[in-house]
């Protein structure tokens, strides 16, 4: 690796121009669920039900369709349009089992516990008052079609299907005690799948036929997935214990063969609802982060269904939605420069933000949203150096997850405020082609949430105003470079540049904003492969100071040489930590 010294260029930011992307702005996926259907257990009274669920901070909500078992107590237009109002664009879905018959049901008959009709048959013998059904005749579809339409009659926003994996019983072959994939129904010639998927069809026309809109999302039977027709009728799928069997963690060949017909669906842009059952702290952190990974909707609740949970922001992760994958992106005809610097807007990138705590004494990190953070009791009074981390163009990944885990294990909080929570974002980059620059004046706005970051961490507690550093990957870095502000709140010890050159077509993506007494770190590849380009090839040097600590690092030889997200390497990483100690004041 070579390293290089220079002095530092500044400029002035100039107006920016639109560029045109094919994104439109559709409903985004949920981020957090909750699934509380023993709601007279989360709450003494349906009025304080109500109030708590409207006040959750979830995204979507599954609820049976009454507060109890009483017919009286169904939740009204009312109840459910005040929950809805609580949060924007909360989606309320309502429970519905098709594939067994419940006794506790208002359409029970008394007369079936000795004169059972045909499609009845024997009890569930984990969920006592559960029946199987032969969810294919016309005399129960006939009963679950009418329950459709009272729910939609109630208000819900959709359907949430439980049971729809009940075909599986009947693919158990008794004789060589195996199931059979795809096994025939003697009654009807057809595979009992079949039956199934044709079954949640009728059920998703009928409740469209109220609501056009209407979700429907099926509990487990992933296997239907590869019907490509199923997968376009629902709205997503909720997967129970995915992770965990109890308290013990699935064997990883168990969860890859229950994830395979996932992807498809997750290609499509629908949500996975992972719904985990663990209980120790442990377990549940061990949770959180495999589902970050994979960019699913995690609730992590008690298998009774009697209270709100936990979602992955209480782990310190965040959903879909706030990366390229899974972001519903604005058109950008319909941004305006207001847009931009729009207070509720830069104001949903801080409260969306990933936090990082050092714990003292080797304790474990505290991890966590800035919506959600509340310090353990036992907390450190101790105020730490704190890194404002910025996110690449791609959003929120597993590798940011990595980047602020790093810097929290030696010694410094992060703050990484999440641009991509914006509700008005147009898509700025493409990574599968290495393409930028889809919205020019995007680094207008990633430059104001990071100002925000900055000038907002100095009130926290925990923060050591004096040791404040800026670091980011890519776009982020570019947002690191160029920030400038003559707010002394915004006043930075150095920053860090991960993959960026400082060379660009664009005047005010160009060089470096930092001034004399903010010290730069930049790291880049010399064959990144973003920066192959005549008018962003090379590294940041030429733009820097090298009387002030100032460093620019061009990797040019070995597999460091053609990376573009460097900090995943040990070396890299320990150079940038050395950085910013070098840089701490120490009082």
């Amino acid at each position: 690796m070579t390293a290089v010294f220079c002095h530092i260029s500044l400029f002035v930011l100039i107006g920016c121009g639109i560029s045109a992307s094919p994104a439109v702005a559709v409903d985004p996926l949920p981020a957090s669920l909750a699934y509380v259907l023993q709601a007279e257990k989360l709450a003494a009274t349906k009025s304080a039900a109500v109030a708590l669920l409207a006040d959750c901070e979830r995204d979507w909500i599954v609820l049976d369709a009454s507060f109890d078992t009483g017919r009286e107590s169904r939740w009204t237009p009312a109840d459910l349009n005040r929950i809805r109002k609580g949060r924007p664009g909360r989606k309320i879905l309502a429970y519905l089992s098709i594939g067994e018959a419940e006794s506790y049901r208002g359409y029970w008959k008394p007369s079936w516990n000795d004169r059972p009709p045909p499609f009845l048959l024997a009890e569930n013998g984990d969920w006592p008052g559960n029946y199987q059904v032969k969810f294919w005749l016309d005399s129960w579809q006939t009963i679950i079609l009418r329950e459709v339409d009272r729910l939609m009659e109630q208000g819900f926003d959709g359907l949430y299907l439980d049971k729809v994996d009940v075909y599986e019983d009947f693919e158990y072959d008794a004789e060589s005690k195996d199931w059979i994939d795809n096994r025939m129904n003697s009654e009807t010639g057809r595979t009992y799948r079949a039956e199934m998927i044709d079954w949640v069809a009728k059920i998703a026309a009928r409740a469209r036929r109220s609501n056009g809109k209407a979700l429907i999302v099926p509990q487990n039977a992933a296997p239907l997935l590869q019907a490509p027709d199923y997968r376009r009728l629902i709205s997503g799928i909720g997967i129970e214990d995915l992770f965990t069997d109890g308290e013990r963690r699935q064997a990883d060949d168990a969860i890859r063969y229950r994830e395979r017909p996932l992807r498809q669906l997750v290609a499509a842009g629908k949500p996975v609802l992972c719904i985990d059952y663990a209980e120790s702290p442990r377990l549940r952190r061990a949770v959180a982060a495999q589902a970050a990974q994979r960019n699913y909707c995690l609730l992590v609740t008690d298998r009774a269904l009697s209270g709100i949970g936990y979602s992955l922001e209480h782990f310190g992760y965040l959903g879909p939605g706030y990366g390229n994958a899974t972001k519903r992106f604005t058109d950008p005809k319909e941004m305006t420069p207001e847009d931009w610097a729009d207070p509720r807007e830069i104001a949903r990138t801080w409260n969306a933000a990933l936090v990082r705590i050092p714990r003292a004494n080797g304790g474990e990190v505290i991890r966590s949203t800035m919506r959600v953070l509340a310090l353990p009791k036992n907390g450190s009074n101790r105020r730490w150096p704190t890194v404002i981390y910025l996110h690449g163009c791609s959003g929120v990944w597993a590798g940011t997850y990595r980047r602020i885990d790093v810097l929290a294990a030696n010694g410094f909080a992060v703050i990484a405020p999440v641009s991509l929570a914006r509700k008005k974002y147009p898509q700025s980059c493409d990574t599968a082609r290495h393409r930028g620059g889809l919205y020019r004046p995007t680094l207008r706005m990633r430059q104001l949430d990071a100002g925000n970051a900055i000038v907002r961490a100095r009130q926290l507690d925990w923060v050591d105003s004096d040791n404040l550093f800026l670091m980011g990957l890519s776009q982020g870095a570019i947002t690191a470079a160029t920030f400038h502000s003559e707010d002394p709140a915004a006043k930075l010890n150095a920053r860090v540049l991960e993959g960026w050159t400082c060379h660009a077509g664009w005047e005010e993506y160009r060089g470096i904003r930092a001034p004399r007494s903010e010290p730069v770190l930049a790291l880049v590849a010399k064959f990144d492969p973003w920066f192959q380009k005549k008018w962003n090839r090379g590294d940041c040097g030429p733009f820097l100071d090298s009387t002030n600590g100032s460093r620019s690092i061009v990797f040019d030889q070995g597999k460091l040489s053609k990376r573009h997200e460097l900090f995943e390497d040990p070396r890299v990483q320990r150079l940038v930590i050395q950085f910013l100690k070098e840089h701490v004041t120490v009082r």
